[in-house]
């Protein structure tokens, strides 16, 4: 494979490039903050997005508005259903039996965050290591 030479990024690439890396360490970084890292993060994407010069970065800042509203519907969705189930089970609605399904949903509000990680690990590197060009 024959790597073509790069050009060095300039001052506002290089700003942008940084701003895409800042959003995704403060995404992982939420275990720490809590919900505080994420809304920073989407403040600082949605407003990046506008003044993005590249293709790179108007992709990298609509993925991480995009990855915080998936996460907020998937914890959303999984937390409610725990809120209904221990609803429905208190007002003898449901039998205690029905208590799995608010483990159902606590396992998918977890596996929400474990993917809202994962995802912003795995975009961090790629654009740590994106091309220059």
């Amino acid at each position: 494979m024959i790597q073509q030479p790069t050009r060095p990024l300039s001052p506002s690439e290089k700003s942008e490039r940084s701003f895409i890396m800042a959003v995704y360490i403060l995404y992982i970084l939420s275990a720490i903050t809590g919900v505080f890292g994420p809304i920073i993060g989407l403040i600082i994407a949605l407003v990046q997005k506008r003044k993005a010069q590249t293709e790179l970065g108007r992709s990298h800042f609509k993925k991480q508005v995009q990855m915080v509203f998936y996460a907020l519907g998937g914890i959303i969705l999984g937390l409610l259903l725990v809120f209904l189930t221990i609803l429905l089970i208190d007002y003898k609605y449901l039998d205690k039996s029905y208590d799995f399904i608010a483990f159902i949903g606590l396992g998918f509000a977890a596996i929400t965050i474990i993917w809202f990680f994962c995802v912003s690990a795995m975009s961090l590197f790629k654009a740590v290591n994106a091309d220059n060009a």
